[in-house]
C-alpha cells in the first residue's frame, strides 16, 4: 500500500466530514493550539510541506526498516 497526500486528505475527509464537511479532507488555514499543552502545532502554512515531508518520509523508510520499526516512527513511539 502505498501512503500518498491524497490519501492523507481523503483520510481526513471521512474522519472529519461529520463534524465539518466544508473543511474535511482540506489543510487548515488557522493556527490550533492544544488546551492543557505547551506544544505549539506547525503553522498552517507549513502543514502542506510537511505532510510532503512526511510521505517521504515513509517512502524512504519503508526500504531500510524493518515493519514494526516503521510502525513505532509514524506513532511517535
Amino acid at each position: 500500500m502505498n501512503i500518498t497526500e491524497d490519501g492523507i486528505k481523503k483520510l481526513h475527509q471521512l474522519f472529519y466530514q461529520k463534524v465539518d464537511a466544508e473543511k474535511s479532507g482540506q489543510y487548515r488555514t488557522i493556527q490550533v493550539y492544544i488546551s492543557g499543552d505547551d506544544y505549539i502545532p506547525p503553522s498552517p502554512e507549513d502543514v502542506p510541506q510537511l505532510t510532503r515531508h512526511m510521505v517521504d518520509q515513509i517512502r524512504s523508510s519503508r526500504i531500510t526498516l524493518h515493519p514494526i520499526e516503521l510502525a513505532a516512527m509514524l506513532t511517535g513511539g
